[in-house]
């Protein structure tokens, strides 16, 4: 809507929440048009395109030697070309020229415009990415088939921006420039240059380690206010290993925390108190994301470490080795903590039953590994009067050079960075999230191919330039399919 209208409203406050599929919250598969969304956007695209009318059309309306009537067909032109983020077909400008006819002939020309506009913005042109390929049967052995210059587009622009094609990128879509992986790569270096793809890449940190949790967490001994100032602070983090050109090995081993002046205080930080954030090398151990504050405190329990989560945590969101859900028979609540037992004698149940073990001896040896950090994150170097343990194992995983016993979250995180297995999963994740639809470990070694299989070194930036030249971008499956 700011795009396209220039506004600064959000009408989507209070639509209804977007289901997530594998984290993320755009899988074309997922969504339906439910009556409350339905009714919704029906209210939204009243309010916008009153609230145009409003502002007399500023910036969308140039009426300067036309008549209202030319003014009107040359503005549902323009205006289509950006709301269908494609050229309209002569029916579709027929059309709505034929809507703008009836109602200003009653009404008058405003109203004829704000009709236009609240009409676009309930068409299905609009509201869903409809991608329709180049041909109609997929190319020879082929099950999918290669998308259009718009739809390419507007992929680029959702993928890297989280909103439409600006007039450049559809201007090159006209001119055939993205049909060369040369051609889609220079857009997708201009889009990654522009501030709006630090915003969308923000996005895609939180759905992927679920930062937009850590507001409302609650966590015992947690100051006010202290959930955002993290979530803002593992924000920072990501941004600085992404932007700078960082890699896997650079996002799971650099000692480095952005802290806000309550988090410097909190956790005994030297910081400036009139900037936002400052860049501190901790005196403890901080080895990269997995030593980040905010995550640790995520995968905590309320009143005590959690070496379930930070397991999983690692197992899923890093390995993409999920490991499976208890059996619904199994009381899978944390026991509580109890005088004189630490974390890991507590946890020491789970090994102890068959129906438990065959899971927990694959995700507790790797989350002891966090445990010299308690429910907020805080190094400890014992618990309950007795010296923290943090060896653990890393066992199972699919690259068995990555495998081995370890000592600490260090050792854990430079485990992590032996081979591709890391920056795979990571690219798996990007990926989904760019193309809206699960993906396939053949899919990800697609874009890793360009890279030359990648590896801890490669940096974040040229993975997800890679993207967008690979052949999962840039086709579509055989079946018909729309991206809400």
């Amino acid at each position: 809507m700011q795009e396209l209208l220039g506004t600064t409203e959000d009408p989507t406050v209070t639509f209804p929440e977007e289901p997530e599929v594998n984290g993320f919250n755009n899988n074309a598969r997922s969504y339906a048009a439910t009556p409350l969304l339905v009714e919704q956007l029906d209210l939204a695209a009243s309010k916008l395109a009153a609230s145009a009318q409003a502002r007399a059309f500023s910036g969308l309306v140039s009426c300067e030697g036309k008549s209202e009537r030319e003014c009107a067909s040359d503005f549902i032109a323009r205006f289509l070309r950006r709301a269908f983020r494609r050229a309209p077909s002569s029916a579709e400008l027929v059309s709505f020229e034929t809507l703008y006819d009836r109602v200003a002939s009653g009404s008058g020309h405003a109203e004829g415009l704000r009709s236009i506009i609240e009409a676009a913005l309930l068409s299905p042109q609009f509201l869903y990415r409809v991608e329709a390929p180049l041909v109609s049967e997929p190319l020879a052995e082929s099950r999918e088939l290669p998308l259009g210059p718009y739809e390419l587009a507007s992929r680029l622009s959702y993928f890297l921006w989280g909103s439409m094609p600006d007039e450049l990128l559809l201007a090159r879509a006209e001119e055939g420039a993205l049909s060369t992986p040369a051609g889609i790569e220079a857009e997708a270096r201009r889009l990654l240059a522009d501030p709006r793809a630090k915003d969308r890449a923000s996005e895609f940190h939180s759905l992927w380690l679920k930062t937009n949790r850590l507001p409302s967490l609650a966590r015992d001994g947690a100051p006010a206010e202290f959930g955002r100032d993290l979530q803002r602070s593992l924000l920072a983090f990501l941004d600085d290993v992404l932007w700078a050109g960082g890699t896997i090995r650079d996002l799971l081993t650099t000692e480095v925390v952005y802290a806000t002046p309550a988090m410097g205080a909190f956790y005994g930080y030297a910081t400036d108190p009139s900037a936002p954030f400052t860049r501190v090398v901790p005196p403890e151990p901080r080895p990269g994301l997995l030593g980040q504050p905010a995550l640790l405190t995520r995968l905590s329990l309320a009143n005590q470490s959690s070496p379930i989560q930070r397991g999983v945590f690692v197992r899923d969101a890093l390995l993409c080795s999920p490991v499976a859900n208890p059996p619904p028979s199994v009381n899978n609540n944390p026991p509580d903590p109890q005088p004189g037992l630490t974390t890991r004698e507590l946890f020491r149940v789970h090994t102890e039953f068959a129906v438990c073990a065959e899971c927990h001896r694959l995700i507790d040896p790797v989350g002891f590994g966090f445990e010299a950090y308690d429910q907020l994150g805080r190094y400890r170097t014992e618990q309950e009067g007795k010296p923290i343990d943090v060896n653990g194992s890393l066992d199972e995983v699919p690259d068995p050079a990555m495998a081995g016993s370890y000592t600490g979250l260090g050792e854990l995180s430079e485990r992590l960075t032996i081979g591709n297995t890391v920056l795979d999963c990571v690219t798996r994740k990007w990926l989904e999230f760019a193309i809206a639809r699960a993906v396939s470990p053949a899919d990800s070694c697609e874009v890793l191919a360009s890279l030359d299989g990648g590896s801890s070194d490669t940096p974040l930036i040229e993975v997800l330039v890679a993207i967008t030249k690979s052949r999962p971008f840039r086709m579509a499956p055989h079946s018909s399919e729309t991206t809400p």
